[in-house]
Parts: C-alpha cells; structure tokens; sequence
C-alpha cells in the first residue's frame, strides 16, 4: 500500500493499495463476470432508437469472449508469478 503523509504533520492523509498485474487481471474478472451475471439474470432484446442500435446478443458474445481472454492472461500471469518464486537446487557431478 501506498501511504501519502499530511506534509506539515507527517501524518498518513491516504492509503491507496498497490494492486499488481495479476491482481487488476482478477479484479477485471470479476467486474465483467458481475455484467454478464446482469445480463443474463435480467435478458433484454436488441433495439434501435433514433438510428441508434443496441444488440445484447453481441455485448454478451463480448464480454465472454473478454472473460475467456482475461482466464488465459491470468494463468498466464499465475504461472509467471509462481516460476519467479520457484527455486532449483541442482548437484553438478563430475
């Protein structure tokens, strides 16, 4: 976390989490899985207004198809994540 001290009295005014890329990654997850969640609870047909139009049917196919990239870049950053923190012990024999 990120704390920001009161300058004239060196007292901690804000504190903001310092997400990491892994964290934002399933952060976005769950935000677009809480729209899809709406969406599908609560279906709405597609519509034009005023030359305006809104398909439901493609923001769905959006948003999973965003869900599925989102599932492979986490464990891709998981997998990064875990290699970066996995030690190798070897023995050399001669």
């Amino acid at each position: 976390m990120a704390i920001s001290p009161d300058s004239s009295s060196g007292t901690p005014i804000s504190v903001t989490p310092v997400l990491t890329y892994l964290e934002n990654l399933e952060a976005a997850k769950t935000n677009i899985a809480a729209v899809i969640n709406e969406i599908t609870e609560n279906p709405k047909p597609s519509y034009s207004i005023d030359g305006q139009t809104v398909q439901w049917a493609a923001y769905l196919r959006m948003l999973l198809d965003k869900l599925r990239t989102l599932d492979e870049e986490i464990k891709a950053a998981d997998t990064s994540a875990n290699s970066a923190n996995t030690e190798i012990h070897s023995i050399g024999v001669t």
